[in-house]
Formats: structure tokens, C-alpha cells, sequence
């Protein structure tokens, strides 16, 4: 769980009539923990879904509304200036194709300023950035920087002096020689483009997702900021993107739209601070908390969560979310709101009686074995989750969506995970692609569900093996195929050529017949594959259905 220091010095400065004990006793009731305490800082953890808790001026604006002293949307201006101007080209939209800015002024940086901020990237970055995989935050000098900028696509030979270096450096040499290259080179995909921000005068802002230039460091004589995000994911870009813009605010910036063009005439206002609506019914809040408040009173509650409400009926309460938070989409999140802002201590648990007795499901039993029979044959179990993004599950894999198939997420609340995955192939690639700097051979297998759309089964068992090494072919992993079926439960496996390939090496690939019927594919990961996941050796794996013949294995066991 993130953790964010707060000095009690600005707990004391924005609660001058409340004792500080108060203060500090409030913050479990809006979902905070107290970690740790000393004479000039406290340490509290907060949930990951509540991104704008990475700041402490985000902390303070919840307990203000929990406690009653500022309630309802907190209003934020933000000007406008049309020197402010980022310029995109098509060469990004196949890298990091999506970019968000925010410029703050007037207002003088200190280096307790700047550790905030610096903190509350990194928090960001660990969190709904996905390590910068989804999204990444460089902070910059504005008095250092010449509009407009412009967010291209450039070949290895660019150079400038990165963040924390003094010399000159060309971007090959950033990934391959600099500790925080190599950690992060496995995000850029293309081997020969990279995302670059040039300001009018050609000088590097950034090098995203690796490094800021030097030249545009922040210090203690800074009086502007630039943000810039960028991005694979829209929604993660606007959601940073005002975060900082209600931060900067809070700090008495004087905060500017940044105007994003797009290559084909078409632009965008950055940050994007348009609340969100969300409703539910009065009579549903009180049933899901099992209490008989007013309309009156939930109201009052809502406002004390920092969400406005409008359009109000008899029935329904209708609220605005902030455009920085991202954990009140649906009824259940509006409910649990009005449950914060009335006072969790308010509402009684009662404890329901059941008496039941279970027993193990006879398909957990056969899965078990079939793990067991794997681990035997010394392959390592891992598991991945089932909501994965489009990038890893078709994209990386040198595939097309089929979108009548996929069953898609609605509001997630976690960055890059956006569809429920069809193959569990693309995660253990995905897996040896992190690992390319341990040992080998890497032998892996994973037994999990996968989700497909149409047909009478939406949810099937699959089991996928992958190897990776010097010498991995297709020879290598149908023998761990046949191991698997023939050792362990007694079937016999026949391979025939298959006319897909999609992610497999043309003619080094085939399907899966088991008893008469295509249940799978095998075959040796492409090059195109491999270069995406920035591997290092062979890879080979096979994928097989579980679903369609599970019941035989159960004489086997």
C-alpha cells in the first residue's frame, strides 16, 4: 500500500480551529491508515484506488469535507493562454500515442514543494501507472521551456543530457547505459522510434517513459511548473492530469490549460476538470445500509465526500465526481460515499445466521492433479490476473481483435486492464519478457480461466505452457506435451498443420488434437513476438482447451 508523509506543520496550517489529535483521529473514518508518527511528520497509507490521496493537499481536502469545514465539489480555475501548445505527429500513435499537459504559475517552488511532488510521481507511477507502463509523469521547469513543443517519434542518434548525468547522451545510449534505461527500455516497443518532447527551440523536454532532460530540472529558483503525461491509456492521462491541476490549485498555482493538437486538425483541452455523474435512489442508499436517513441527510453526507449534487428528485440523488477521482462510477461507489460522509461509526453490524457445510468441487480436484502432474515434469506454476489490456492481449502478439468476442471492462479502476482475456498465452509471454535478465531455461505453465464471448460457454479452463531458452523449438515443447498427456492421464496427442499462426513462427506451429478434436495450438513464438517483449532467446509454448475434456481425466485420477 502507498504510503504519503505529511508534515503536521500543514495539518496545522489548513485546521487552525481543530486540535490536531482531532484531525489525525478523523483519518480512518475517510479510509486512511496511520503508519507511523514522529515530532515533525505523520506516515499514512492509503488505498491505491484513491490516486489523489498521493499528495497530503489531497489528504486535506477530503478531511475538510469530512469534517464539515468546506463540503461539496471543490472549484478549481483554470486559465487559459495560447502560447501553451503541445503539437503531436502521427509517429507516436503505434508508441505512446496519447499526451496530457498542465502548466502552473506564479508561484515560487521550495524543496519541500518539490519532494511532494517528486513523491506523489513516484506514488502515481507505482500505482495507476502500472510502473510506467501506462502512463508516465515528467515534471519540468517552465521558465526553461520555449512553446509550442512537439511530441514526435525520433531515431536513436537524438541527444541531450538526461536527468542525474552530465554529459551528452544519445537515446541508445540512455537505455543501454544508464541504470533507469535499462530498467525501462522494455516499454518501447518499436526497436528504432522513440517518443520524444522538443520545445520550440529543439531542445529535449523529455524522453518518455525513461527520463526528463536535465536542462528542465526543477529547483529552488523555479517559479512555473510544466506536467506532461503521457500515455497508452487515454483515461489514466486525463485522471494524472487533473490530479496535478487540483494539487497546483491547492498550492496557489495559477494553473493553464495546455492545448493538445493532434496531427489531423483536431485538439483537445488539457487538464480536463468536467465532473462526472453518477446517480443512485434514496431508498436503495438506505436498504444497502440498512438505515432510514433523510433525503436531506444523505444529501448533507454527499456534500461532506467533496461530490456535488444536482438535479435532485424526490427519488434519486444525483451526484458530480471530481474529475480527479476515478472510485465513484457506479451505485455501490455513490453509496459507500454516503456512508463515509455519514460517519461509518453511525451504522451497526449486525451478524447473519448460516449454518452450511461445503465439500472441495471435483473440478478443483482434477485441476490440482493436472498442476501436479506439470510441477513433476519441472515446469514452475505462475499466476497472472484475468483483466488484462488490449496492448498485451492482441497487439503485442501481433493479432487483431475480434470485438464482438471480447468481453469488455466498464469504468476499471485499474490502469491497463480493460478486457477480460481470451488466451493465456499473451501473460506468460508477457512473463518472460519481465524475466529476460534471469537465469534460463525459464519453464513455466499456468492454469487459469479465459473469457470469450458467444457460443453456450463464456467461461473455459485453460492450461498454457511456455520455455524459454537457447535451444527452445517445436520439437522441445511437443515433448512436454505429450509427457503431460501421456504420463499423466494416458492420452495420446496427434499435431496437425494449422492454418493460423498469428503468434506462432510460420510452419513451426500446428493444432491440438486430443481423442479426435482440435483443442489447442503449439508452436514456436514469432520473431515479431519476441522483439515486442524485447526477448532475448527461443521461446515455444502450446495453449490447450481443459473445458472439453476435463471429464475424461476423472478416470485418470
Amino acid at each position: 500500500m502507498p504510503v504519503v508523509e505529511v508534515p503536521l506543520t500543514v495539518l496545522a496550517e489548513s485546521f487552525p480551529t481543530n486540535s490536531l489529535e482531532d484531525i489525525i483521529s478523523s483519518m480512518p473514518f475517510i479510509g486512511l491508515d496511520i503508519e507511523g508518527r514522529t515530532k515533525k511528520h505523520i506516515r499514512i497509507e492509503y488505498n491505491p484506488n484513491r490516486p489523489d490521496f498521493s499528495s497530503y493537499y489531497g489528504i486535506v481536502r477530503a478531511l475538510k469535507g469530512y469534517l464539515g469545514l468546506e463540503t461539496g465539489i471543490p472549484k478549481y480555475e483554470i486559465n487559459n493562454d495560447k502560447r501553451f501548445k503541445v503539437q503531436t505527429t502521427k509517429s507516436v500513435k503505434s508508441i505512446r500515442p496519447y499526451i496530457r499537459a498542465i502548466v502552473g504559475k506564479d508561484r515560487a517552488l521550495d524543496s519541500d514543494i518539490i519532494k511532494m511532488l517528486i513523491d506523489m510521481q513516484e506514488d502515481l507511477h507505482s500505482g495507476i501507472c502500472n510502473r510506467r507502463k501506462t502512463a508516465s509523469i515528467g515534471l519540468h521547469n517552465l521558465e526553461r521551456i520555449r512553446f509550442p513543443l512537439c511530441y514526435s517519434a525520433v531515431g536513436r542518434e537524438v541527444s541531450f543530457i538526461p536527468l542525474d548525468s552530465s554529459q551528452t547522451l544519445s537515446l541508445n545510449e540512455i537505455l543501454n547505459s544508464t541504470d533507469v534505461g535499462k530498467k525501462y527500455s522494455y516499454l518501447l516497443r518499436r526497436p528504432n522510434e522513440f517518443p520524444i518532447l522538443l520545445d520550440i527551440k529543439k531542445q529535449v523536454v523529455s524522453f518518455p517513459p525513461i527520463v526528463n532532460s536535465k536542462f528542465t530540472m526543477l529547483d529552488n529558483l523555479s517559479r512555473g511548473i510544466f506536467v506532461e503525461v503521457t500515455a497508452i491509456d487515454p483515461k489514466v492521462a486525463d485522471l494524472i492530469s487533473a490530479i496535478y491541476a487540483a494539487t497546483l490549485s491547492d498550492l496557489k498555482f495559477k494553473v493553464y490549460h495546455v492545448t493538445i493538437s493532434e496531427n489531423d486538425g483536431s485538439s483537445i483541452k488539457s487538464p480536463d476538470m468536467r465532473p462526472l455523474p453518477v446517480s443512485a435512489s434514496f431508498t436503495e442508499i438506505n436498504r444497502c445500509l440498512g438505515t432510514e436517513f433523510s433525503r436531506e441527510e444523505i444529501v448533507r453526507a454527499a456534500a461532506r465526500s467533496r461530490l456535488g449534487t444536482k438535479n435532485l428528485g424526490r427519488r434519486t440523488l444525483t451526484c458530480v465526481v471530481p474529475r480527479y477521482r476515478n472510485d465513484v462510477r457506479q451505485v455501490r461507489d455513490l453509496i459507500e460515499e454516503v456512508m463515509i460522509g455519514l460517519g461509518i461509526f453511525k451504522l451497526s453490524p449486525t451478524i447473519p445466521m448460516v449454518n452450511v457445510t461445503g465439500s472441495r468441487d471435483t473440478k478443483s480436484v482434477l485441476i490440482d492433479k493436472i498442476k501436479e502432474v506439470l510441477v513433476g515434469l519441472g515446469l514452475l506454476e505462475i499466476r497472472n490476473v484475468v483483466i488484462v489490456s488490449r496492448l498485451l492481449q492482441f497487439e503485442s502478439m501481433g493479432l487483431k481483435a475480434d470485438e464482438s468476442s471480447i468481453f469488455k471492462i466498464e469504468n476499471s479502476l485499474v490502469s491497463g486492464q480493460d478486457i477480460l482475456r481470451n488466451s493465456l498465452l499473451p501473460s506468460l509471454v508477457d512473463t518472460i519478457g519481465h524475466n529476460i535478465h534471469s537465469s534460463y531455461p525459464q519453464n513455466i505453465f499456468e492454469v487459469g480461466k479465459v473469457f470469450t464471448k458467444g457460443g453456450t460457454e463464456t467461461e473455459k479452463w485453460h492450461l498454457c505452457v511456455a520455455v524459454a531458452y537457447n535451444r527452445a523449438d517445436y520439437t522441445s515443447i511437443k515433448s512436454i506435451l505429450q509427457a503431460f498427456l501421456k504420463v499423466g492421464f494416458g492420452k495420446d496427442v496427434t499435431t496437425i498443420p494449422s492454418s493460423h499462426n498469428g503468434e506462432y513462427t510460420n510452419d513451426r506451429s500446428a493444432d491440438i488434437m486430443v481423442e479426435g478434436k482440435i483443442v489447442g495450438r503449439i508452436g514456436e513464438i514469432s520473431d515479431f513476438v519476441r522483439q515486442s517483449h524485447r526477448m532475448r532467446v527461443p521461446v515455444a509454448a502450446y495453449e490447450i482447451d481443459l473445458s472439453s475434456f476435463l471429464i475424461s481425466f476423472r478416470g485418470s485420477i
